[in-house]
């Protein structure tokens, strides 16, 4: 009895619930139907708004249509007037043109005309230019024979003065020789010492400042010294060697300086001796083919004499 009780109330529960979700259901269905009346009165009312602009478009469209085809009537005119004027406009420019064509076809036959009228007197002047121009040339020819035999004799009487101006510049040579010998043979060696240091000192210690040398000396083929870089300064030189010494020793021996070469040749041969003097063993090396020796007072004679006679 119980169960039948118990199943009776679960029957109304069920129904109750079924009652519950119809009316659920049927509320859902409402707010839905609802919900898409209100869609489609926005649809409708869209669409009613696009058809309006649409309408408004269309007019514009149409109304601007209307303009542009106005406008192209209007343009169609203006390029008609145009081609008319441009066509008048060329009808007058080609009677002009016709005109002046006309005018320099009658102004180009007066020129021929007048042409062969100059044409005609220029070879009248010719024909008389002709005459005088053979004239002329004439005169000219006879002119030149007489210029050539004066030339002719002014050549002669040229050639007797060089020929005596040569005569007395032999004998002024002569002269000049003998007083410059006497001149010479007078002159001290001292004189052409300090003569030679005045003319080429200056020049002689700017270029040794930039020399740069390399030198390498053998005998049988073994190297026997070698060196290389800038010369010895100058003032060791100088004081090892002076200047006006070596000069007057060189020269006092019989060698002679002409010219700046020559000059810096002989006062860099002191080079030689500032770099061998403490080393003995190129004394008795026999290079430069200076005799062996172990004195150097001897060796540096040696050398001075092979610059005076070198071998």
């Amino acid at each position: 009895m119980k169960d039948i009780q118990h199943a009776q109330e679960m029957i109304d529960t069920i129904h109750e619930a079924i009652e519950k979700n119809n009316r659920f259901g049927e509320e859902f269905i409402e707010k839905i139907q609802e919900r898409l009346e209100g869609q489609r009165r926005s649809s409708e009312e869209h669409i009613e708004n696009l058809q309006k602009q649409i309408q408004a478009e269309t007019k514009s469209a149409e109304e601007q249509i209307e303009r542009l085809h106005r406008a192209k009537e209007e343009h169609e005119r203006n390029i008609d007037e145009r081609i008319q004027s441009l066509h008048e406009d060329t009808d007058e420019i080609s009677r002009t043109i016709e005109v002046q064509v006309e005018g320099i076809q009658n102004h180009l036959e007066r020129v021929r005309e007048s042409a062969e009228k100059h044409v005609e007197r220029a070879h009248e002047v010719m024909e008389q230019n002709a005459e005088i121009a053979e004239e002329q040339i004439e005169k000219i020819r006879e002119q030149m024979q007489e210029f050539i035999e004066n030339a002719e004799e002014e050549l002669e009487s040229l050639n007797e003065q060089i020929e005596q101006q040569r005569d007395v510049i032999e004998i002024r040579s002569e002269h000049i020789n003998v007083k410059t010998e006497t001149q010479v043979d007078q002159q001290s060696t001292y004189d052409i010492v300090q003569l030679l240091m005045a003319n080429y000192d200056s020049d002689y210690d700017r270029r040794h400042a930039g020399i740069t040398i390399n030198r390498s000396y053998s005998v049988n083929g073994v190297e026997k010294l070698k060196y290389s870089g800038k010369l010895v300064p100058l003032y060791e030189v100088d004081e090892i060697y002076p200047r006006d010494e070596w000069l007057q020793t060189l020269i006092d021996r019989g060698m002679t300086i002409q010219n700046l070469d020559e000059y810096c040749h002989c006062l860099n041969a002191r080079d030689y001796l500032m770099r061998v003097k403490d080393k003995p063993e190129v004394w008795k090396s026999g290079i430069l083919d200076i005799p062996p020796t172990d004195n150097w007072d001897i060796y540096q004679e040696s050398y001075i004499n092979s610059l005076v006679e070198p071998k």
